[in-house]
């Protein structure tokens, strides 16, 4: 076993073996799309977000028109809340030093990703100006 590190388990780990996470989605695990984020600290100290998603309200009831035997026609009257729905998804607590460590990562996430977006539009830039050039006519034809 020369030149290769030991595998273990955590709370048997040596400085210099490896240590292998394994990643297994719950039963709840759901992908989201996040608006915002409203929070603050918890009277424990502990770092309290509520996460949200922005909408405009789901209308409570609708009247339409009737138009013929078993058609409806156009939307006359709605009833509605007024403004924009900010729906909570999910509710996180944090430790300070957990939080940090995430605020860290999404900001290397977030240059990452503002590399990759120049990238993408520095590409679209060359095959639209390669797709815009004229290509030159035979004469004689």
């Amino acid at each position: 076993m020369v030149g290769k590190k030991k595998k273990t388990t955590g709370d048997k780990a040596k400085v210099g073996e490896t240590l292998t996470y394994h990643y297994i989605k719950n039963g709840n695990y759901r992908t989201t799309h996040v608006d915002g984020v409203h929070g603050g600290v918890t009277p424990k100290a502990l770092i309290d977000m509520s996460f949200f998603a922005e909408r405009f309200p789901i209308p409570l009831q609708t009247t339409h028109e009737v138009v013929g035997p078993k058609v409806v026609g156009k939307e006359v009257g709605r009833v509605s809340r007024e403004g924009i729905i900010r729906e909570i998804e999910f509710n996180i607590i944090l430790e300070p030093d957990v939080a940090e460590s995430v605020a860290n990562w999404m900001l290397k996430k977030v240059s990452d990703a503002r590399e990759a977006k120049k990238s993408l539009d520095e590409t679209k830039a060359e095959l639209q100006k390669k797709s815009t050039k004229r290509k030159p006519r035979r004469k004689g034809k």
